[in-house]
């Protein structure tokens, strides 16, 4: 039996990469109560911003027990090494947006970073080691099969 801290580059791939798409998911968030027109919206980005962050806490406890850092912020806005489901010039982008423009732009956003997560864990559940972050893609996949759809209904 491996040791707690044993991973693999399928699991530091997948934990560098759901580390950027929960920071842009909470970074999204965190813009929605001032930005938003629809109460939905606004209720959405509240529940994803709790999950999340409480999320990136966890992928940071396993980079330290690995010896690894965390991706930047540095890096990840100069698009280096991490994938990224938004980029920074969509960010800035949905940053100068309010109202319905708003509502309809973070919607698309979120969208395509909640599906680049259930890739991500898929990858990690297919050749991961590391216990924790197997376990963590089972979640993170069964929660995105639940929002994926409720963030459609609220695009139409």
């Amino acid at each position: 039996m491996s040791s707690p801290a044993t991973f693999n580059k399928v699991d530091l791939r997948f934990a560098e990469g759901l580390y950027v798409h929960r920071m842009q998911a909470v970074k999204m968030a965190e813009m929605a109560p001032s930005h938003a027109d629809s109460a939905e919206v606004k209720q959405l980005a509240a529940g994803m911003r709790t999950m999340e962050a409480a999320r990136t806490r966890q992928i940071e406890g396993w980079f330290a027990s690995w010896g690894k850092p965390a991706p930047d912020q540095k890096r990840i806005a100069a698009g280096t090494g991490v994938e990224q489901a938004v980029s920074a010039e969509e960010m800035a982008g949905l940053q100068k947006l309010s109202g319905k423009a708003f509502d309809k732009e973070y919607l698309r956003l979120l969208l395509r970073n909640q599906q680049g997560a259930l890739r991500l864990a898929t990858e990690e559940q297919a050749g991961g080691t590391f216990g924790p972050a197997r376990q963590f893609a089972a979640s993170v996949s069964a929660t995105g099969t639940a929002v994926i759809p409720n963030i459609r209904k609220l695009v139409k």
